[in-house]
């Protein structure tokens, strides 16, 4: 049980060390704290040889929802949490099937905090029918989208940081990386830091990634390669790994 990025930084470490993960004793994981992107998830049950489940929460409340066997959205516990899926601007109701903002409002708590119809920041959708024939099939199914702060404006584009980081777990070559909006002398730029896979010939490697991500963002970024090791050190003692940094002032 811990966070997605974590399970990946032992997955790395595990690597180096020559410790064969995919065949351990682990055969399920718990996730939680931070969004898991469809790349995020395929790279970690590949690593550990393992099924992972999400949950959702918050500060302002606790444990919310959890995925079923089926992996196809969060069961929420509306016996604890009310919850509702509205529109950014109106905060209208939205239809099942449509994106929308989760609002939720405490019934319980585990830390009785009195909040009514809070805003949690994050784009979801209301899907309605579940596969899940199970006791949580009780809760209904909503599917997360991304956090509404988890966005990048870089020369007018908006590079959503999940689909980013959907893309870079795609990359087989990458074993680790970080991204950054930093400012040049002209305009803004993107600039990405990977680590590679062992094995992986590096002297291509930063022209085919800018090529890829060009063609995905319409943005060319800089691409810095970095020892193997070097986010894992950069990372100790931080509770969240934070892969996106936007070193623009006052931006």
């Amino acid at each position: 049980a811990g966070m997605a990025s974590y399970a990946l930084q032992l997955a790395q470490h595990a690597e180096r060390i020559g410790f064969d993960l995919a065949n351990c004793s682990v055969t399920r994981m718990i996730t939680a704290a931070e969004p898991v992107s469809r790349g995020k998830r395929e790279r970690v049950e590949r690593l550990w040889g393992a099924e992972l489940y999400d949950q959702f929460g918050c500060t302002e409340a606790a444990a919310m929802g959890v995925e079923s066997s089926a992996h196809d959205g969060m069961h929420f516990f509306t016996d604890l949490f009310h919850v509702e899926v509205v529109d950014e601007t109106s905060h209208a109701p939205v239809a099942d099937g449509e994106t929308g903002i989760l609002v939720m409002t405490p019934l319980w708590s585990n830390n009785v905090t009195p909040f009514l119809r809070w805003s949690t920041g994050d784009y979801v959708t209301s899907k309605g029918k579940c596969a899940t024939a199970g006791d949580l099939s009780v809760y209904p199914l909503i599917a997360h989208g991304a956090r509404t702060a988890g966005f990048f404006k870089v020369r007018g584009i908006n590079i959503n940081q999940s689909e980013m980081e959907d893309f870079m777990h795609r990359v087989d070559a990458v074993s680790d990386f970080k991204i950054e909006a930093i400012e040049t002398e002209t305009l803004d730029g993107l600039r990405i830091s990977v680590e590679l896979a062992r094995g992986v010939d590096g002297g291509p490697f930063p022209e085919f990634l800018q090529t890829r991500v060009k063609n995905a963002f319409e943005l060319t970024p800089d691409v810095v390669m970095l020892e193997p090791g070097t986010l894992e050190r950069e990372f100790a003692g931080v509770i969240k790994q934070n892969r996106f940094i936007d070193q623009r002032g006052g931006k």
